[in-house]
């Protein structure tokens, strides 16, 4: 290493893994949570990143990570982050969260801002000091297929359809709902979770001068475990509004990703989740 690649911003710690420091250079972000439903995030983004190795590696103390793990192949307890870049040659930051604090419980007390604004908060100062400016946060509208949702004031949408809430332009009345990937507002309110709108405020804070922060939603199916309609409908957009392609390497690495899914639907929903918290060792994933 040419440089000091290990860096402590209060209680988070960001390990670079690359020989030099990363020049400061106008760089979009792009957020996933890996463990959501349907998984699309989470496949769209091992699209874009391929069999890329992570360029950094974010630990904190805040994490959810459990008191047990498997081995050989033990998971790991870190975000990590993957670099690629668009056709036009802009750098994008792909930053997975693997271990996140969890929504609480009908009637248990939220604790959820406690544990996610330092890490977040930290995050997002770090990255901006090299550039970034630009956001996107992918997830899906997770609660839609929870029992008693009021599909008549709030969004359900499709696997097909996005919902794109713009949190850099919230206070203009042209911007105050979210709007489709063609640009029509639907009038429809739309439920987010942590962390979704924690990176979107806190980025929104810590990085006012951004040209993007848009919080992106896609609909989920409620029969498959593995949503790859969703998937392709987030890849899609991010294709032709963002010129963030597809890496050359993408499907194949998307085929792994499902390919565990698959075996992964097969146990209960607690094992599922305690095998996706940290993610597995291996060369892709």
């Amino acid at each position: 290493m040419n440089w000091n690649n290990i860096v402590q911003e209060t209680d988070t710690d960001f390990v670079w893994h690359r020989r030099d420091e990363p020049t400061v250079e106008t760089t979009k972000l792009i957020v996933f949570n890996q463990n959501e439903t349907g998984f699309a995030t989470f496949q769209a983004a091992m699209g874009l990143v391929g069999s890329r190795e992570p360029t950094l590696s974010i630990f904190s103390k805040l994490f959810n990570v459990s008191a047990f793990n498997s081995l050989p192949e033990p998971a790991f307890p870190e975000w990590r982050m993957y670099e690629t870049f668009t056709k036009s040659g802009k750098r994008v930051w792909v930053l997975r969260l693997s271990n996140v604090h969890p929504v609480p419980r009908e009637g248990s007390a939220d604790h959820s801002w406690l544990y996610t604004y330092p890490v977040i908060r930290d995050t997002i100062k770090h990255l901006s000091s090299y550039g970034v400016n630009e956001m996107m946060y992918m997830t899906s509208n997770q609660v839609q297929n929870s029992f008693g949702y009021d599909k008549k004031s709030h969004l359900h949408l499709k696997p097909t359809q996005l919902a794109i809430f713009d949190w850099a332009n919230q206070d203009d009345e042209d911007y105050m709902y979210p709007f489709d990937a063609n640009g029509k507002e639907y009038n429809q309110d739309i439920i987010s979770t942590v962390p979704a709108w924690h990176f979107c405020s806190l980025f929104q804070s810590f990085c006012a001068n951004n040209n993007l922060n848009h919080l992106i939603y896609v609909g989920c199916t409620s029969n498959g475990f593995v949503d790859e309609e969703a998937a392709d409908t987030l890849l899609s957009h991010l294709e032709h509004d963002h010129d963030v392609w597809r890496s050359f390497d993408g499907k194949d690495q998307m085929q792994k990703v499902q390919n565990l899914l698959s075996e992964l639907a097969t146990m209960t929903e607690a094992r599922v989740l305690d095998g996706l918290s940290g993610g597995l060792l291996d060369d892709w994933i």
